[in-house]
């Protein structure tokens, strides 16, 4: 049997086996649960395991490299200090400005706009 065909195959035996064990996805048309469960990346036949996910993340870390994605910083590793408070307490102290700076500006067209005939 191909491959790829083998692959469909375990995945249909999953999906009866699940519509086995639950009855919400056992009443579901076939269409709907096709599109819902056997829609996931990967080998269907192949199940999920520490061996496999290590096979997993180092064909996506090969990908983040070949992109020169590869280490970029984390959030949680930035070198300044404060949280996401100070975060949220900086961006609206800059939307305070910028709404200022358009309050401004708007009253500055309206005046030239009562001045033109």
């Amino acid at each position: 049997m191909d491959e790829k065909l083998k692959g469909y195959y375990g995945k249909a035996v999953e999906l009866t086996e699940v519509a086995k064990r639950n009855p919400k996805v056992g009443n579901m048309p076939t269409k709907e649960r096709v599109r819902r469960y056997a829609s996931e990346e990967g080998n269907p036949a192949e199940p999920v395991n520490r061996v496999t996910r290590a096979k997993h993340n180092a064909a996506m870390q090969d990908f983040l490299e070949d992109r020169g994605l590869a280490n970029l910083p984390r959030l949680s590793e930035r070198s300044e200090t404060g949280g996401p408070k100070e975060d949220l307490n900086e961006i609206s102290s800059q939307l305070t400005k910028a709404s200022n700076m358009h309050a401004s500006q708007s009253e500055r067209v309206g005046n030239i706009a009562k001045k033109m005939k």
